[in-house]
Formats: structure tokens, sequence, C-alpha cells
């Protein structure tokens, strides 16, 4: 019996990381009990640092901290010693966090209990498995202590394989089921979310399909940097609430129910977007049971790649659509 099946016989009985892992490949399973360990390290570090560091202005003018360079070293150097041969695709310049490393090996010993190697190992673009990750996904939400994401994801060949998610906690009394939460996908098997607890183990629920929404509580996430005109469309139809939210925590958010639809227009300036900022959490979603597509309603194509070319927009949302969210949805695959 597995384990998921195991949680459905007995709601009391959680599967931890081991039972939910057990029935895949070791390669992959090796792969996820990496990714959520270095990802469950990392959120608690980035949560004791949030709104203390300071952010570097890049040459596109967006943020990044010495948190994202810090996560980003980690991830290298532990596919490094562990996979070798496999691929790394992330945001930030190799050259930037060469001239940090010996401040980001400051705070990783100090906060995250963790050391650093004295020097940033070269990995191959991709491989047999390649790695995507989004260090600190939203750092303006991280700087103001909103809604970030620290997203990872793997590839075998040009498939997706596995993503992972950690999400901050942000109040005592949390009301959204993403707060203080790693969730899980493998392409295949599904995706599972746990909620943090100190000095507990991770125990996962799959992430399935949510209590309905009432007809009149449709909450569609935009970002809140770059909603532009798409917010203008959005508030023409009557019985949707618009919620402004920084990353692709968006996406988790649709996947545990939190919120009905996450809608997102292609970047005005015509560059195409990053992979890294939807790959984890689409494929999260979509191992939930959610519809991930572009504008032109095709499904989005994730492979192991910088850069994604969206096709109008992307949308996330658990099918049926009804009312006015299929409204939306019809405005905006025209």
């Amino acid at each position: 019996m597995s384990a998921t099946a195991k949680a459905a016989e007995d709601p009391d009985r959680l599967p931890n990381l081991e039972q939910l892992l057990q029935p895949l490949e070791a390669a992959t399973r090796e792969r996820d009990r990496s990714a959520v360990e270095l990802l469950h390290g990392q959120i608690l570090g980035s949560e004791r640092l949030r709104g203390e560091v300071a952010a570097y202005v890049k040459g596109d003018r967006s943020p990044v901290t010495l948190v994202d360079l810090l996560h980003q070293t980690q991830a290298q150097q532990m596919i490094a010693a562990r996979f070798p041969g496999d691929g790394f695709i992330a945001e930030e310049s190799p050259a930037l966090q060469a001239a940090v490393l010996a401040e980001t090996a400051a705070l990783a010993e100090r906060y995250y209990e963790a050391k650093l190697e004295s020097e940033l190992p070269g990995l191959p673009a991709t491989g047999r498995f390649t790695w995507l990750m989004d260090p600190i996904d939203g750092t303006k939400g991280f700087l103001a202590r909103r809604y970030y994401a620290i997203a990872i994801g793997c590839f075998l060949g040009e498939t997706p394989l596995l993503a992972v998610m950690a999400t901050p906690r942000l109040g005592d009394s949390p009301s959204w089921g993403i707060d203080g939460a790693i969730a899980l996908a493998v392409a295949g098997h599904g995706a599972w979310i746990a909620r943090r607890e100190a000095g507990a183990e991770l125990d996962f629920v799959p992430l399935g399909k949510p209590a309905e929404a009432a007809a009149d509580r449709v909450r569609v996430a935009l970002s809140l940097e770059h909603a532009g005109p798409l917010a203008d469309t959005v508030e023409t139809i009557a019985g949707l609430s618009i919620l402004r939210l920084d990353s692709q925590a968006k996406y988790l958010a649709v996947a545990a129910g939190d919120l009905e639809a996450y809608v997102r227009r292609r970047r005005e300036d015509g560059r195409p977007d990053a992979m890294w900022d939807h790959m984890p959490g689409g494929l999260i979603a979509i191992e939930a049971g959610c519809a991930v597509a572009h504008f032109d309603a095709s499904p989005l194509r994730w492979v192991p790649s910088p850069t994604i070319d969206l096709r109008g927009g992307c949308l996330c949302y658990r099918p049926p659509a009804r009312g006015p969210l299929a409204d939306l949805l019809a405005r905006l695959t025209d």
C-alpha cells in the first residue's frame, strides 16, 4: 500500500518524506530527498534573515540579496557533491556569487548552521538530469516581509521530473494553507504539502481537490509588481476578488485551495519570461489537478531552458471553471 493510500485509510496517519519517496526509482528518490532537505534549511534560514539584509540592484533593475546568492551557491554545492554531472540553470550571476562568497559563507554559518565550500563549483548548464532554481522568488516580497518562495525543479532529459517549493510563515495563526509550507511534486505521481512545525518531522498530505469555493467568492491572484492592464480586465468581471501577491507561491495557493486562479500577462517589454519563475510552481499545480495554460488555452511546456515564451500570458486554475471564473478565462483566451 502506498503512503498516500495509508493516509487516505487513516487520516490521522500522515506520510513522512521517506514513506512518500519509497515507491520511486532510486535516482528520483535521492534528488527529491536532497531538494526537500535543501529548501527546508533555506526557508528556516531565510526567515531568520527576512527584513535584515539589504538589496543590490541588478542591470535589469530587479533586486538581489545575499540570501538569493547564498541559496544558489548552496544548491550548486549540493548538486556538485551528490550528483556530479547534473546540469544547473538559475537566475543569479556566477560572477556576483563569487564576489560575495565570503559574505554568504558567514551568513550560512550564523543563520543556517551550515558551511559553504570556499569555491563555487562549475556545473554544466544541462545534463541527463538538469536542475532549475529560483533561490528567492519574489525578492521584493522577501524584503518587505510578504510572501516569497524558494523554488527548485529537476528534469530528466527534456521532461520535468520533480519540483519543490518552500514558503515562509507570516503569522502565528495563519489562514492560508501555504503559510509555512513545503510542497513536493513528482511528475506522474502527484503533489503533496507539509506544514512546518518546530522540531517536528515533515508530514505530507496530498494536494488534491479542496472544498468547493462559494460562487460569490472567486479569488484571483495577480502579480503585485506586474499586473498592469490585466487588472483592468479582471476588474470588469463581476464576482471576482483580486489579490496581489509576490512570487510563484501563487501557483501553490491555487493548488492548496487558497485561491481559485492565478493569471499573469506576458512581459510588456517583449522579452521572454524566466522558466524558473513558472516551472516548479506550475508542475506542483498540475500534479495537484490544476490546469496551467497559455492565454491561447494550450498547455505550458516545461523544458530545461532559462526562458519560456508565454503566448499572451499564463493562467492556473482548478477545472472545471464556472461562473465569473469561466467568464475571465473566456475573456483571456479569445
